[in-house]
């Protein structure tokens, strides 16, 4: 059996851990969710605080589908999203950066002749030094990238969908994609995006 807590989302109360309802034991992110036949160690819905979503709910729709079941994996077309530029402390443009071995880091120096602060002329008041080493939270680009494949005309997390060994599919509404792994199924949200935003994957 998967691992149901690894759905789950920590950061989101209704969605912190797996929970039963009727034959079925659930877990979600707000963005995947599973379910697999009832585990008796797990509480029911309606006992939990707070109460998480109406899963059946949303698997009831969709059982009664009659789009049949593809194999997967489907053809795809892999690309991706810009998401911004690279947030850590020691990356300058895709690159490692260590402290300024003259100033030690701060940006200055004391002048040799009238002892002010003065702007470090070797990092020129950066506090750092660029290295020929790629940043390993960006892979020396600078930008981060989120990875995306597209089904159709629906667009998915690539990360998302490594979570679960999927064996069958179908697109479920035009927002979901309906899936089958070994000893359950889910639903998976598609992401909202413009076809300009679906870059090349090697852009």
């Amino acid at each position: 059996m998967i691992e149901l807590a690894a759905f789950c989302n920590p950061e989101l109360s209704t969605c912190s851990r797996p929970f039963s309802d009727g034959i079925y034991t659930y877990a979600t992110d707000n963005k995947i969710i599973v379910r697999v036949p009832r585990v008796a160690s797990i509480k029911s819905r309606g006992v939990m605080e707070p109460m998480p979503p109406d899963a059946a709910a949303m698997f009831a729709k969709h059982d009664a589908a009659s789009s049949p079941w593809l194999p997967w994996p489907p053809e795809m077309k892999h690309g991706q999203i810009w998401q911004g530029y690279c947030e850590s402390d020691s990356c300058r443009d895709g690159k490692v950066t260590v402290d300024c071995p003259v100033c030690n880091g701060v940006g200055y120096t004391k002048c040799g002749q009238c002892g002010q602060d003065v702007e470090c002329r070797q990092c020129g008041g950066t506090c750092c030094l660029k290295t020929t080493t790629d940043c390993p939270e960006c892979c020396g680009k600078g930008k981060l990238y989120q990875h995306v494949a597209r089904i159709g005309s629906m667009c998915f997390d690539e990360k998302t969908l490594a979570r679960v060994q999927i064996t069958e599919y179908r697109f479920a509404g035009l927002h979901m994609l309906a899936f089958k792994f070994d000893g359950g199924d889910g639903l998976l949200n598609r992401m909202s995006l413009h076809s300009a935003d679906f870059l090349k994957q090697d852009a």
